[in-house]
């Protein structure tokens, strides 16, 4: 599957894209709202793996841009982990809110469920 990555940590980004690849995954990277954007207008990736808090914005508009644009299936992670903050997920259009610290076994099990049927 190609896979998103939207975080502005580089090295957790670098992280996630390790695991994923190691899992078969394609992966790009970007580190911003605008970076993301650019990416997935371009039909880089099925999937988006976003963290919530970006320095342009925050992850939940960027869902909902991409989701006015695109069919696309996008998974929250953040620090933020109150129910409260996961409904905000769910209502911008994500389909999981994985919180961080983010568990890669989690991560790996929740993309493949949500892996559209070939």
């Amino acid at each position: 599957m190609k896979i998103l990555i939207v975080d502005d940590h580089a090295d957790s980004a670098e992280v996630l894209a390790f695991a994923l690849r190691f899992h078969g995954h394609e992966v790009t990277l970007a580190a911003s709202v605008a970076d993301a954007i650019a990416h997935y207008d371009g039909g880089c990736c099925e999937m988006m793996v976003c963290d919530l808090r970006l320095p342009d914005g925050d992850g939940w508009d960027l869902m909902r841009t991409l989701s006015r644009r695109h069919k696309l299936t996008g998974i929250a992670i953040s620090g933020l982990g109150y129910a409260a903050d996961i409904e905000r997920s769910r209502q911008a259009g994500f389909a999981a809110h994985l919180t961080k610290p983010l568990d890669l076994d989690t991560l790996v099990h929740t993309i493949e469920s949500l892996r559209p049927c070939a």
